[in-house]
């Protein structure tokens, strides 16, 4: 079973209690450990475990679930010992176990949400969150803001308040010596747009030398080539490194962030006006827009052909992103005055909608919390509402995580919520 795997069957499955005498064999004690685990009994199951270690060391269930009720009980310094045993007999000693406390480049400036842009020296970088490592600490709000408990060499492995990680670090791959930029290594559209490309105005604000390089992913999709080549980013500037990677760094520049914070603004101006030969003016916005998501394997809406065909009496028009070139997701964008859409990565381009646009994001339980295209729309003074669709679809079971969940969009209350905040659209039809 996968690390991540085992993790997160651990943590569900919690702890468990004080043992009851009988025969101190391996597999009575084993069998005890699962039925206290299984009551939930917390302090029985750490006697358990440490009872099975005494008389197997090496006992790969007894580590880890002793290791898990420690760091569950905010004992992370006291449960790494026990996760290094187990991460070392199942990699062959190929990776180090070691505790790390998220901390922050600038936590005055973070606090009040400016952007800025951190150095750090002699660090070691990790290439799929773009996490770096100094010491004791670990980055990963400034650099991609990602949730770092569900990296693969975390896997939950996260103290009750947050602070602590316990993670396996492979041996270091790679040294790059030169300084360079942390762009990041995000190839998800709308992260990529959010997370990597609104950094470039942090750099410029911060007046930044442009010859550095800097560091992305190396297996550019054709979007990403597209967008560097309209901000003005020359092939030759790239540091690409494959996902996966440990990399040593003798200096790095890390430009905070922008994504969901409130200087989000900042980045996106930035953004819009480099590519503002492709935007209509805003006072030609006139288009009603549907974006579909039908490219997309990723929470399927089940009858958006229902929803379609209800918006097309009203005058919207169809795109589907996900199949058209940037400058066209650009160009439909910057000409729409009313946009529905499920969420995902198409309502990015919110961000060359005009202001006043009127943005109607249909969600799912699994993805109303997540705040970017609101952040976005406030940050342009777009109105934006957001519909919850609470009638799950076919792959809505346990083993799936509700983000991930298909849907059934709720037509009625679609075109209701229209009417309410775009009356005219029902009037004069």
């Amino acid at each position: 079973m996968k690390l991540g795997k085992i993790i997160g069957a651990a943590a569900r499955r919690a702890v468990g209690g004080r043992p009851k005498g009988g025969a101190d064999d391996l597999a009575a004690l084993d069998a005890r450990l699962t039925a206290a685990l299984e009551r939930g009994e917390g302090d029985d199951a750490r006697t358990i475990c440490a009872r099975i270690l005494e008389l197997a060391p090496d006992h790969p269930r007894a580590l880890w679930g002793l290791a898990v009720l420690l760091l569950q009980a905010g004992e992370a310094e006291a449960a790494v010992p026990h996760f290094a045993r187990f991460d070392a007999a199942q990699s062959g000693g190929r990776v180090t176990t070691r505790r790390y406390c998220s901390a922050l480049m600038d936590p005055e400036r973070h606090a009040r949400g400016e952007p800025y842009v951190g150095w750090r020296e002699s660090v070691l970088l990790e290439t799929n969150h773009c996490a770096i490592f100094a010491g004791d600490d670990v980055y990963f709000r400034e650099t991609q803001d990602r949730t770092f408990a569900n990296h693969p060499w975390v896997g939950g492995r996260v103290s009750p308040d947050g602070r602590d990680f316990v993670v396996s670090l492979p041996p270091v791959d790679r040294v790059i010596a030169e300084p360079f930029i942390l762009l990041g290594t995000d190839e998800n559209f709308s992260h990529w747009l959010e997370r990597n490309l609104l950094k470039f105005a942090v750099l410029e604000a911060h007046g930044i030398d442009d010859s550095l390089p800097l560091l992305i992913n190396d297996d550019l999709h054709s979007y990403q080539r597209e967008y560097l080549r309209l901000v003005g980013v020359p092939p030759e500037r790239l540091l690409p490194v494959p996902r996966g990677l440990v990399v040593s760094c003798r200096k790095v520049a890390v430009p905070v962030c922008l994504r969901n914070r409130p200087r989000m603004r900042l980045g996106i101006d930035w953004l819009r006006a480099r590519v503002t030969d492709h935007m209509s003016p805003p006072a030609l916005a006139r288009d009603l827009v549907f974006v579909s998501r039908r490219d997309s394997s990723l929470r399927v809406m089940h009858n958006e052909a229902e929803l379609e065909q209800a918006l097309k009496s009203l005058g919207f028009t169809t795109f589907v992103a996900g199949e058209a070139p940037v400058t066209e997701q650009i160009r439909v964008f910057s000409r729409a005055r009313v946009i529905v859409g499920a969420h995902g990565a198409g309502l990015t381009n919110l961000i060359f909608a005009p202001p006043g646009a009127f943005v109607l994001e249909i969600a799912t339980p699994g993805s109303a919390g997540m705040e970017e295209f609101r952040f976005i729309a406030g940050a342009l003074g777009q109105r934006i509402v957001t519909l919850v669709a609470a009638r799950p679809g076919d792959n809505a079971r346990p083993d799936v995580i509700p983000l991930k969940w298909n849907f059934y969009a709720d037509v009625p209350q679609v075109l209701a919520a229209l009417r309410d905040n775009v009356p005219e659209l029902i009037a004069r039809r």
